[in-house]
């Protein structure tokens, strides 16, 4: 008994001594490791005194019952459970600090309120150190306050196991547990760290926004005054003066510095850790959690889709004030060609700055809404401390409920039955109108008729983003196309081996070849793939190389440049590689033999349309050089639902009928199945679509319109055909080249051809002067150009 009392003396010594010397740390870090140091050294004493005991238990020969042996058995059988039950609180202070750190980090905890933890935390302790302290002696006193009572203890005792064993193991688990909790809390630390910068560059990319839409209405506000200033006396120098502003409007592009620096950051977030969430009945509760996984996908479908809506903005912005100076340095310059002075109204001149003064105002308006709403997604998401609110998902989207409604068992038969004669009398009423009126319109009234059908409401917004955002915006809106992607995947591993790496993608309009091939460089070659468009910069390690239209002195760079790396080379839509000193052909011719000389360093891929697909396969032999070609003009119907739903569930918006009731999920499923079928498979078409069948209710909902399933009359004959091909297969060109082509019969013939094309909406001129086919109906004149022989629109 006496070693034992010294060894207790001792231990409760240790502890105000470890207690005094942890709590007297002022900086965070240093008390969290001190408490997790004096979590270590307290159980390694408290189990050198369970070992004592119980060894001396068990060197008493069995069947006798020693009155001596008493305090053994109260700290084997009773005080373990105490000291246990003081170390499991000395661990949940550990937790509890660290979560209060991360708190205080992420700034949703101020000092103060970390220093009252800390003080609170220090009373618990010596509150349960009293209790432990006074625990032996009080209940050894009452075993052994009689003969009876130490006779009923011993026997008692004698007839259980002696739990010290479980207690030892119980306490050794703690030192482990302790090491998990620091890692953990480093790793969160970490995270937090990089939640930061993530937010930092989302607002760097909003500044960013903003400060451009400043910019130019900066520059209008000194324009109109020098206009209104010169106009007048000087109109030659406002000719000078707007070309030099027009200069000071280059293509805006979205900065891809800021989001290889987002991908960079999410990269280096944990892709699986454990971490500690809560402790509930002296039990740590954790969770797996893919902070990398997780911030990808919630940045992908919450944030992004919203930046780049703002950064359409900043494109309509400068498109429009471009369009403006244009017209006004048009103005000027007739007036300082005039033989005779001409009286100038200053307003008539700058009206159009003057309005496009007052639209900025909303463009600003808008920017500033989507900002906000960027801003709370960030704050009631984008923070570690969020995992601690165990009443919601970490990082959710939406896309999960809406899809789990979508595959409920539901059977609503008579709400389901209700809508489809509502529905059904509203096709009869539009039908019966449509019938009347449609013998006495022209076949130029129909196509524009069409045209329109097909243009996406003017309100859609951030709705409408969402589905027809262009290019890669993450694998969180990926569904589908996984025969592909492993035809891919195969291809590549074979060629790591050694063998030809070179992909033909091959599709319509809209079939999705630069999603596929955007994600094929960012799964298969984050960071090693090279994307090789016209008139475009390409930076590989630091040197850079200014593209023309010559492909030759550009996969010259890549391959002077890519010696000692392997690369993917992704050029995404050949048709782009031509100008008046630079055709096609030549292009082409380049790229079959730098991928004959190079497929086993690079590996090469390459998207075409199936019209230019089957011309150069005529002309330049160009299968003859890949290892395969994946052609994606159709996609599963099941996909597309997919597609449809991930991105309406990203939106945050219940979808009604016309009645303002959510429409059930079969009528979701049905809505989809037509689309599906009159867009004959292709994604982008039926996303499209989806698009322009709905109209914004309020900020919650959106309800389905649909669209008047119109055709495209049979317009084409000859000469039109041949002007809509050539179109179609250079993807965008002008009268300069066009004239080059049709010679003599241009002026003649094919001029007013384009002009009436253009008159109707079939064709649209772009800011630049460029002629191109308009992207609501290009697929349906593919397929009438291919019925009268003029090309390939099918695969």
């Amino acid at each position: 008994m006496e070693n034992l009392s010294i060894q207790l003396s001792e231990f409760y010594d240790f502890l105000d001594h470890t207690i005094e010397d942890t709590w007297s740390y002022e900086q965070t870090e240093s008390y969290i490791m001190a408490l997790s140091k004096g979590l270590e050294k307290i159980v390694g004493k408290a189990v050198t005194i369970g070992d004592f005991s119980y060894q001396q238990l068990v060197s008493t020969p069995s069947g006798l019952l020693v009155e001596g042996n008493l305090p053994h058995y109260v700290i084997n059988y009773l005080w373990s459970e105490e000291v246990k039950s003081f170390l499991i609180l000395w661990r949940d202070i550990l937790f509890q600090q660290h979560k209060a750190t991360i708190y205080h980090v992420e700034t949703k905890a101020d000092k103060l309120s970390i220093d009252g933890l800390k003080s609170q935390s220090k009373v618990a302790i010596l509150n349960s150190k009293d209790s432990l302290v006074s625990f032996f002696d009080e209940k050894l006193k009452t075993v052994n306050k009689s003969k009876r009572t130490i006779k009923t203890a011993l026997e008692k005792w004698k007839l259980e196991q002696n739990p010290w064993q479980i207690y030892k193991e119980q306490l050794q688990e703690l030192p482990i547990q302790n090491k998990q909790l620091q890692n953990s809390y480093g790793n969160l630390l970490n995270s937090s760290d990089y939640f930061g910068d993530i937010r930092g560059i989302v607002q760097t990319m909003i500044d960013t926004i903003q400060k451009e839409v400043e910019k130019v209405s900066t520059i209008i506000t000194k324009t109109k005054g020098y206009i209104e200033e010169n106009i007048t006396e000087k109109p030659g120098k406002v000719v000078s003066y707007l070309e030099d502003v027009e200069e000071q409007f280059t293509p805006a592009l979205f900065s891809s510095e800021l989001t290889l620096n987002l991908d960079e950051k999410v990269e280096a977030l944990e892709s699986k850790v454990r971490v500690p969430i809560d402790t509930i009945r002296g039990i740590v509760q954790y969770k797996e959690v893919n902070f990398q996984r997780l911030t990808r996908q919630w940045l992908d479908s919450e944030i992004l889709p919203v930046v780049y809506e703002m950064w359409e903005i900043v494109e309509k912005v400068e498109n429009g004030i471009q369009m403006s100076l244009v017209n006004i340095r048009n103005k000027a310059l007739v007036l300082s060609k005039e033989d005779t002075i001409v009286e100038v109204e200053q307003e008539d001149i700058s009206s159009s700055l003057i309005n496009f003064l007052k639209r900025i105002d909303n463009y600003k308006a808008q920017l500033d809404n989507y900002e906000k709403t960027i801003q709370k997604r960030i704050e009631r998401n984008l923070y570690v401390t969020k995992l601690y609110e165990t009443d919601q998902e970490f990082l959710s989207i939406p896309l999960t409920s809406t899809i789990n409604q979508y595959r409920q068992n539901q059977t609503q038969i008579f709400s389901e039955f209700r809508n489809i004669i509502k529905q059904s009398k509203q096709f009869i009423r539009r039908l019966r109108n449509t019938v009347q009126n449609e013998e006495i319109l022209s076949s130029s009234e129909k196509i524009v008729r069409f045209i329109e059908s097909r243009q996406l409401s003017t309100d859609g917004g951030l709705y409408s983003s969402i589905f027809l955002t262009k290019g890669y915006i993450g694998e969180s809106f990926w569904v589908g196309r996984k025969r592909e992607l492993n035809h891919v995947a195969k291809i590549i591993k074979q060629w790591e081996n050694g063998f030809r790496g070179a992909v033909l993608i091959s599709g319509q309009r809209f079939s999705g070849k630069s999603l596929f091939g955007e994600l094929v460089a960012n799964r298969f070659f984050p960071h090693k793939s090279i994307h090789v468009f016209p008139n475009s910069t390409i930076n590989i390690n630091g040197r850079k190389f200014e593209t023309s239209h010559n492909l030759d002195e550009a996969l010259n760079f890549i391959k002077n440049q890519t010696l000692n790396d392997k690369y993917m080379v992704w050029l995404d839509n050949l048709a782009l590689w031509t100008d008046v000193e630079q055709s096609l052909g030549e292009n082409v011719r380049s790229l079959k033999r730098y991928i004959d000389n190079y497929s086993g360093k690079l590996f090469f891929m390459v998207s075409v349309s199936n019209w230019l697909l089957a011309h150069l396969e005529n002309t330049e032999d160009i299968r003859s050089v890949f290892q395969t070609e994946i052609n994606l003009d159709r996609m599963e119907e099941e996909e597309i639902k997919q597609a449809v739903l991930i991105r309406h569930g990203a939106t945050h918006k219940a979808l009604v009928d016309q009645e303002g009731e959510e429409i059930t999920p079969q009528g979701f499923e049905r809505i989809i199945s037509n689309i599906v079928k009159v867009s004959e498979g292709n994604i982008g078409e039926a996303l499209n679509r989806w698009a322009g069948s709905i109209q914004l209710s309020d900020d919650d909902r959106v309800q389905y319109e649909g669209q008047l399933q119109y055709t495209l009359p049979e317009f084409l004959d000859a000469d039109m055909a041949i002007v809509l091909s050539t179109i179609m297969m250079e993807k965008r060109t002008n009268e300069f080249r066009l004239r080059k082509r049709f010679g003599v019969a241009f002026k003649d013939k094919y001029r007013g051809i384009i002009q009436r094309l253009i008159g109707i909406g079939v064709l649209k001129r772009q800011i630049d002067g460029w002629l191109m086919l308009n992207d609501s109906i290009a697929n349906e004149i593919g397929k009438q150009l291919e019925t009268k022989g003029f090309l390939k629109f099918y695969h």
